[in-house]
């Protein structure tokens, strides 16, 4: 994986990594609220045997630049829309994870001529909860890796994920010190059938168990599917 840095919108540096086949279709993978561009062990290997896959560390996370503030969806995808640009990258295949996912579902709609077709691993489509935490919670939770050593943030991975590959953990441990508290600012609650109707490609929504920790209720992906027909709904059995 080749590692290089653009300046998007506001001079923010955003980091991200290449490889796979120079000329085939490119795949722009976007992370989850405090992983990183390493955080897709086996999955960009996969992917790299068929596109050029280009994973992006999200403003705030990995190795890109991590400004005091201002973080939203909208200037995430205005990131991935001027890598898009700078990268002159054509018909893309847009894969998220959370709010990685949203933020490729959004560029969607309001770019519809530019991806191929979108991959949402989970995105934050849940119902309204006037009583829950801001952010989600992501804020205390950042906070609290950061004053970790990652020996102990591993074990707390060993526990959370015990059916994980040590390659699955150790990005994972590394991306909770490269992410700043700021960065739960974007987890604002999203309109998410808003952002279904928009899709004007076809569209593959993954989900897994709420019961082991995965956000969108079955409720909500069953009537995400049933919205549009360009949207297929697959769920996993088992996973978080």
């Amino acid at each position: 994986w080749v590692s290089n840095r653009f300046s998007s919108i506001g001079g923010v540096q955003i980091h991200y990594r290449r490889g796979g086949l120079a000329d085939a279709r490119p795949a722009i993978l976007s992370d989850g609220i405090t992983d990183s561009s390493e955080c897709w062990p086996a999955i960009d290997e996969r992917l790299a045997e068929h596109f050029d896959v280009i994973k992006v560390d999200a403003r705030g996370h990995g190795l890109s630049d991590q400004p005091d503030g201002g973080y939203s969806y909208t200037k995430l995808v205005n990131d991935l829309l001027e890598l898009i640009r700078q990268l002159d990258l054509h018909e893309p295949l847009l894969i998220g994870h959370s709010m990685g996912a949203q933020a490729s579902a959004m560029l969607a709609g309001v770019a519809p001529e530019i991806p191929w077709r979108v991959v949402l691993e989970d995105p934050p489509w849940r119902h309204p909860d006037p009583d829950g935490p801001p952010g989600g919670g992501y804020g205390e939770i950042i906070r609290y890796f950061a004053d970790l050593p990652l020996s102990d943030i591993a074990e707390s991975g060993r526990l959370l994920h015990a059916n994980w590959e040590e390659d699955e953990l150790d990005p994972w441990v590394r991306s909770k010190h490269q992410v700043i508290e700021a960065t739960a600012e974007t987890l604002r609650f999203v309109d998410w059938q808003k952002t279904v109707d928009a899709l004007v490609c076809p569209a593959l929504l993954l989900t897994g168990d709420q019961s082991s920790g995965a956000i969108v209720p079955a409720s909500i992906a069953r009537d995400a599917a049933a919205r549009n027909p360009l949207l297929r709904h697959t769920h996993l059995a088992g996973a978080g």
